[in-house]
């Protein structure tokens, strides 16, 4: 019944969040019929006298029950019923936002070229141009207040205009002609700031918030006087985040909390990394880099938990991105202060705390969504994680990557949210490019004093390799919240599994490759251990093929995954047959002779388990065709390959290319033999190419090296094969070709 109850629970969390985001809709229909009606009323003057009756206004309906029914959007209702004539709606978009909008910035060029002209030819004194911008700044105010009652939105542009012309006459005025003091003006510009905020929630028009924030965060850049104060600026800097931050929560105005990130960690960052002269101790730096983490953190949180919003990539970014950037610059401050001692270890648990402790206060007081609680406790895991290596690098940074794609893929799993995949996909990017800098590190600097097998890059990549596999399983078990054609479907249930068993063969692969390395420069025979290698790696390779083909086809089933394998088994083969046998037979007349026979069974068992799987897999006449010369090749090559291995172990002085035309004439009459006897016309074609090949072969190179009664068995024999081959194929194509394939 625990099972039933929770489930019941997360049902009933759902339902809320759902009913509660409804709501919210109610009141934003509301709001958006309120304006539709003062623009219907600008553009009807007397809307009065038209009866209701007569001219309905199309608006979406206000839901007082929980009705479950197909929501209407707004785009829709005005598409069918539309309040302004289609063909009036861009002229009306130009005469009453646009143009303003350019008109109130040419104005401000206008003012600023004039004062430039002034300046100039000295015409009047600096005071004066400086009262002069203000007394015009204090004329578009008060014309902006006149016109706000019938024109609200024309209004606000002149208020952003005569806001921006006393932040760059006060910046002119104290910079420029030292007419104004710095704490003067320092005063004008908060002031004007805290008006700016005022008139946005006033006017309820982002675009006055906006210039104002922009010129606050200009101010201390502005007025800086070089001094180092920076306890001033970074308390002005807190003081302005909290408001901007109140501010963007009340309006719902994300993109002033957004600019407000961007610009203050910035400051920060910049801050940290260029700053030398200032007196400021690192501990207050600390101090208001941890209260700028938590402005933003608790912004965040609040949209979650008060309006009950759902994720969205950009919002869980700006969340990951505000942790990484706190606990980054934290950890530069206290590196270059505590250097060599346990006081990284601790901000690292920390920060692990700070995110665990809220995740479990709204778990416990329900106050957002289930998977708010799990992405807190992900992130707490990780800082955990972070806290045991933080004095190490390399392989500890690409394992932390690997355990923080695996608790996305829990979360999204666990969540059904699209969101929490693209996140983990991204991680998963990270994750490999960190482990490819770990193995080109540890195989080409420390390749020959690392211990193989026994290191912690291999570990790190066998723990990677894990991680993937376990996003494999959640993948293909958990309910994914996306289209069965959707790109990102296609990525963690095809591609995932693919990136694994890349990453599991290159880590064995490595670690192979490292053990002969060093075993080359310490034995006497180092060109004999250089074949050995390189046979003991395509051994691995056959092997580790034909393990991934036969699991695909026993459990996993992947048709793609299918198909990526035998195209790196059709590469391996190809590279076998020519490097792979040329390293073969570097250890001709060696003790490591087995070898050969093992990289043998390791092709027919990958070829047990292509034709196998084929079975299975393969509906195409043309990768059956591509297969089917393939496996030829291959046998051909072996067979061949063979036959100049035992005439070099016999000590024979005889030239062997003519045993290799007569082999290859016999294996084109075996295989013509097999195409008539199952009616397999491919078949067929292959051997009759074969037979020209070895014609040639036999007349372009053979002949011109061997005497005349070498000459005479091979082309009486070859000549009997053909002549075995044409009458094979006269007496079964007739009888074939009505069923052929």
């Amino acid at each position: 019944m625990s099972n039933i109850e929770k489930q019941l629970q997360e049902i009933n969390s759902r339902l809320n969040t759902l009913r509660h985001y409804q709501n919210s809709m109610q009141e934003e229909i509301k709001k958006l019929e309120q304006k539709l009606l003062q623009l219907q009323s600008l553009i009807h003057p007397e809307p009065a006298t038209v009866p209701i009756q007569q001219k309905p206004v199309t608006m979406a309906p206000v839901i007082t029950a929980p009705v479950y029914q197909k929501p209407i959007s707004s785009n829709e209702q005005i598409r069918s019923k539309p309040l302004v004539p289609e063909n009036t709606r861009l002229e009306n978009f130009i005469g009453t936002n646009l143009i303003s909008k350019i008109g109130i910035l040419i104005t401000i060029i206008g003012v600023f070229i004039g004062a430039r002209y002034a300046i100039d030819r000295d015409l009047i004194s600096p005071s004066t141009r400086i009262i002069f911008s203000y007394i015009f700044a204090a004329l578009l105010a008060f014309t902006g207040l006149k016109l706000k009652e019938k024109y609200n939105a024309f209004s606000a542009v002149l208020m952003g205009g005569s806001i921006a012309i006393v932040y760059f006459s006060t910046y002119i005025g104290h910079g420029y002609y030292n007419l104004i003091p710095q704490l003067a003006a320092f005063a004008t510009m908060f002031i004007t700031t805290l008006l700016a905020v005022g008139l946005a929630l006033w006017y309820d028009q982002k675009i006055i918030a906006l210039i104002g924030q922009v010129a606050a965060y200009a101010i201390p850049i502005l007025l800086s006087d070089g001094s180092g104060k920076a306890a001033v600026m970074f308390t002005y800097i807190t003081i302005i985040n909290a408001g901007l931050m109140v501010l963007s929560f009340r309006k719902n105005w994300k993109i002033i909390y957004r600019i407000a990130f961007a610009i203050t960690w910035s400051i920060y960052f910049g801050w940290i990394q260029f700053e030398t002269n200032s007196k400021l101790s690192w501990g207050w730096v600390l101090f208001f880099i941890s209260l700028c983490f938590i402005s933003f953190y608790t912004t965040y949180l609040s949209y979650k938990i008060f309006k009950k919003e759902l994720y969205n990539i950009t919002e869980v970014s700006v969340l990951l991105l505000n942790a990484v950037l706190y606990y980054f610059l934290g950890y530069v401050l206290i590196d270059r202060q505590f250097e060599g001692t346990n006081v990284l270890t601790v901000f690292t648990l920390a920060n692990a705390g700070v995110h665990f402790a809220t995740g479990y206060f709204i778990h416990r007081l329900k106050l957002a969504d289930e998977s708010v609680r799990i992405f807190l406790f992900g992130q707490a895991l990780t800082f955990i994680t972070i806290a045991i290596p933080v004095k190490l690098d390399g392989s500890w940074v690409t394992l932390l990557w690997s355990i923080e794609a695996a608790i996305l893929i829990y979360t999204a799993a666990k969540s059904e949210r699209k969101l929490y995949y693209q996140l983990c996909g991204i991680i998963m990017i990270i994750t490999l490019v960190s482990l490819v800098q770990d193995w080109s590190e540890t195989y080409n600097i420390h390749r020959y004093t690392t211990t193989p097998y026994l290191n912690q890059t291999f570990l790190t990549s066998l723990f990677t390799a894990g991680c993937f596999l376990f996003a494999c399983i959640k993948s293909r078990t958990a309910r994914l919240p996306f289209s069965e054609v959707s790109r990102l479907r296609t990525i963690f249930i095809s591609w995932i599994p693919v990136i694994f068993i890349i990453i599991l063969y290159l880590g064995i692969f490595h670690e192979i490759n490292m053990f002969y390395d060093q075993l080359h420069t310490s034995n006497p025979h180092p060109l004999r251990i250089n074949f050995l290698g390189i046979s003991m790696l395509f051994c691995y390779t056959l092997l580790f093929i034909t393990a991934a083909i036969t699991t695909n086809t026993t459990f996993v089933k992947s048709e793609q995954l299918f198909y990526f394998l035998v195209i790196a088994s059709l590469l391996t083969l190809a590279l076998q047959i020519t490097s792979g046998f040329y390293a073969l037979a570097g250890l001709r007349n060696t003790s490591n002779m087995w070898v050969r026979y093992l990289n043998i069974t390791g092709i027919a068992l990958l070829w047990w388990s292509i034709l196998t799987a084929k079975k299975q897999f393969n509906r195409n006449t043309w990768e059956r065709i591509l297969l089917s010369v393939a496996f030829n090749i291959t046998l051909l090559a072996i067979i061949s390959n063979e036959y100049i291995n035992w005439v070099k172990l016999s000590g024979s002085s005889s030239e062997y290319n003519l045993g290799l035309t007569l082999i290859f004439g016999a294996y084109a009459l075996v295989i013509l033999f097999i195409g008539l006897l199952k009616n397999i016309r491919y078949l067929r074609i292959e051997a009759i190419v074969l037979f020209a090949v070895t014609i040639i072969k036999l007349f372009l190179y053979d002949l011109r090296s061997v005497g005349t009664i070498g000459k005479t068995i091979v082309l009486i024999i070859l000549g009997v094969i053909l002549l075995a081959a044409s009458f094979l194929y006269n007496k079964y194509v007739k009888k074939n070709t009505a069923g052929e394939n």
